[in-house]
């Protein structure tokens, strides 16, 4: 058997033909048959091709992972899951989301997932996978709603989307073909976590089904910060009408989420650099404790316009999504097939969170800060306005924290995509062929501020408290002094990225045969 594969750029495809078709008893085509309808779904790959191709016959590098497999691994985010995929490495230190993603052959990127692209149903979450602190896969949380996730490595990942040569990973939801559902709850055993996930579908009757899924989550995260650190959740759903010829399907969701960022922790480090010892600091374990605290929720900032901005840190990655789209698909007759997929979704959200710029001794920060004779006083908590008489002695480690805050307002990723195919099989010199052509387009807003603070906090694995400097005269140092950093921001820097991008693509010609000897 010898395989040819031809492309060839054309013109732009300007119109859809009417493709409402009378409904009769004639059995679908396969051309119009969708692949979770199928007996073995998990045997059809619906990525990464122009149509649905068999698993074990199709040349693409491709991996999945059905409902069953997710359920078992549990995964705490969409990054998470992808470790589990050969070729593939993903990093998410910092919490569920904004994970660094390396694809295997291709350079690492220096944040987020450059070379990938993070797709729901076969149109992109963002066009872009390396925005920082707004990647995709933050939008994108896996539930009971999901069938399977596919991943296409290489190949046909750059041909058949934008701005993922390495890989695409498509989120593919289920559509209530078979009626049933599930319920599970989820309680972390040595963490406070609650979460609860659902979802159910059916066919209605005459052509008509429906699905519908999500989850809702609250807790304290993995390393306690003692307020509610982990809050929302989100809700999916499809109806779809099924005709002798195709199918049209709409959909919707809604995403609304928090989850906590752990940034690097302070850690000892003993020994030689050939031989290095690492243990905790007193007062800071590093298996559990966090700068996140009760006391240091609040980050003021000024915004491009001079507006005042107040960030809440214990929202920390806070995403929030509102979008909806359709699903049309006909066979045409005479070999001919269409498809058209378009949605729009609204993306929005926050980045909070502290970060260690700099963990020193409480006495060489003093000096740096209020020069000779300056004093340390709690800034708030429990012991707010007290001085502290041995700040070489505080918490068991005498150190302080140069803590530097990000907040990152996303104000506009709104995501538009339109995807229009159409192929035609046929047979010709005792083999068959098929050829598809297509156009994409889509639409990608990029709205963010970032803002950047300093705060004094104490070493504390647990409800740590800021702290102010007072010089010899018992001055409290504030921007207004000459101080590097005090209880409240030493200086206030504001940046603001504003850009919309359309991306379109030409008609695409596909043209493919096997011929047999």
């Amino acid at each position: 058997m010898k395989l040819a594969t031809l492309l060839l750029a054309g013109t732009a495809l300007a119109f859809l033909p009417q493709i409402a078709l009378a409904q009769s008893s004639v059995p679908a085509p396969e051309a119009a048959v969708e692949p979770e309808a199928k007996t073995d779904a998990a045997d059809i790959i619906v990525t990464g091709t122009a149509r649905p191709e068999r698993r074990l016959t199709t040349s693409i590098s491709i991996s999945a992972v059905d409902s069953q497999e997710i359920a078992k691994l549990a995964p705490m985010g969409s990054a998470d899951l992808l470790r589990n995929i050969p070729g593939l490495r993903a990093e998410s230190s910092g919490g569920e989301s904004n994970a660094n993603i390396a694809v295997r052959g291709l350079p690492a990127a220096s944040g987020g997932g450059k070379f990938v692209q993070f797709q729901e149903d076969g149109l992109p979450v963002l066009d872009f996978g390396d925005i920082a602190f707004a990647t995709a896969d933050t939008f994108v949380r896996p539930d009971y709603s999901v069938s399977r996730v596919e991943v296409v490595r290489g190949g046909s990942a750059s041909t058949f989307t934008s701005n993922a040569p390495g890989a695409i990973i498509n989120f593919i939801s289920k559509t209530g073909d078979v009626a049933g559902g599930t319920v599970g709850i989820t309680k972390g055993l040595d963490f406070n976590r609650t979460r609860i996930d659902a979802d159910y579908g059916a066919p209605l009757g005459e052509g008509w089904r429906f699905h519908v899924g999500g989850f809702y989550r609250v807790g304290n995260g993995v390393r306690n910060a003692d307020y509610t650190s982990e809050r929302g959740g989100q809700i999916k759903g499809n109806v779809t009408k099924t005709f002798a010829n195709g199918f049209i399907r709409l959909n919707f969701k809604y995403l609304d989420d928090r989850s906590p960022i752990y940034v690097p922790t302070p850690i000892r480090v003993t020994g030689t650099a050939a031989n290095p010892t690492y243990s905790s600091f007193p007062g800071f374990d590093v298996r559990s404790g966090t700068s996140l605290s009760p006391y240091f929720r609040s980050d003021i900032a000024i915004g491009s316009g001079g507006q005042r901005i107040v960030s809440d840190l214990g929202d920390g990655y806070r995403v929030k999504t509102r979008g909806g789209g359709a699903d049309a698909s006909f066979d045409l007759g005479g070999g001919w097939h269409i498809e058209d997929k378009f949605n729009v979704a609204s993306n929005s959200g926050s980045f909070a969170t502290s970060y260690p710029g700099r963990v020193a001794p409480l006495t060489t920060l003093m000096s740096e800060i209020g020069g000779v004779g300056a004093t340390l006083r709690y800034a708030n908590g429990p012991n707010a306005g007290q001085v502290i008489a041995n700040p070489a002695g505080l918490n068991g480690n005498g150190l302080g924290i140069n803590a530097l805050t990000f907040g990152v307002t996303l104000n506009d990723f709104t995501n538009a995509t339109n995807i229009l195919t159409l192929n035609r099989d046929f047979s010709a010199g005792g083999g068959t062929g098929n050829v598809t052509a297509g156009y994409f387009k889509s639409y990608q807003a990029i709205q963010m501020d970032w803002h950047w603070n300093s705060y004094l906090q104490e070493v504390k694995g647990r409800d740590a408290a800021l702290l102010n400097v007072y010089n010899a005269a018992v001055s409290r140092l504030r921007k207004t002094d000459s101080s590097l950093m005090a209880n409240r921001c030493s200086a206030i820097a504001a940046s603001v990225i504003t850009m919309s991008i359309t991306i379109s693509m030409p008609l695409i010609w596909r043209f493919r045969t096997k011929l047999v000897n």
